[in-house]
């Protein structure tokens, strides 16, 4: 019989008995989905001819600028990464003509992006792909299972932080 692991869990009611087998099978799962969005992303972006990130950030402006003006804090907010890997990226799509920025009239220090014709040509040769890439990656999602989905990751997203901090100020394990 193999050695039982220690627990890597402290919330022992997310398991079912004294091993956490379930749940490191559900953190693996977790990966493995990352993984997989993030191989999806970079192939739709190859057809495109961009990479990964760029199509990220096109994606995020034109979902974004539905709502209102868009700044490098919304795109970084709603991607969940730092503020100044989506300023590298956009000023990339900028150079590419995919994305133009404008000085905001309330604060000279901050850009208004949107996305050109160009930016938008590409985004629609993109969407017959993309709907038939999440025919198949959603077919047997539920409205009422993604929405608790977004909750779960919405739960994990914001524990994040907290959890980088405990990593970072850990000692390192004895050799």
């Amino acid at each position: 019989m193999a050695p039982r692991h220690p627990l890597s869990i402290v919330k022992t009611d997310l398991v079912d008995d004294a091993a956490d087998a379930a749940f490191r099978d559900f953190v693996a799962d977790l990966f493995a989905v990352s993984a997989a969005m993030q191989s999806v992303r970079r192939a739709a972006a190859r057809r495109l001819g961009l990479r990964g990130s760029e199509l990220a950030v096109l994606l995020a402006v034109s979902r974004l600028g539905q709502e209102g003006p868009v700044g490098i804090s919304a795109v970084a907010g709603h991607l969940h990464v730092a503020a100044s890997n989506i300023t590298a990226e956009v000023n990339a799509l900028v150079q590419t003509g995919l994305l133009a920025k404008t000085q905001r009239d309330d604060d000279n220090r901050a850009v208004n992006i949107t996305l050109t014709a160009d930016g938008q040509a590409i985004l629609e040769r993109l969407a017959p792909i993309l709907r038939q890439a999440n025919a198949h990656l959603f077919r047997r999602l539920s409205r009422g299972s993604m929405t608790e989905l977004r909750r779960v990751f919405a739960t994990l997203l914001a524990g994040t932080p907290a959890a980088l901090e405990a990593l970072d100020g850990a000692a390192p394990p004895g050799r």
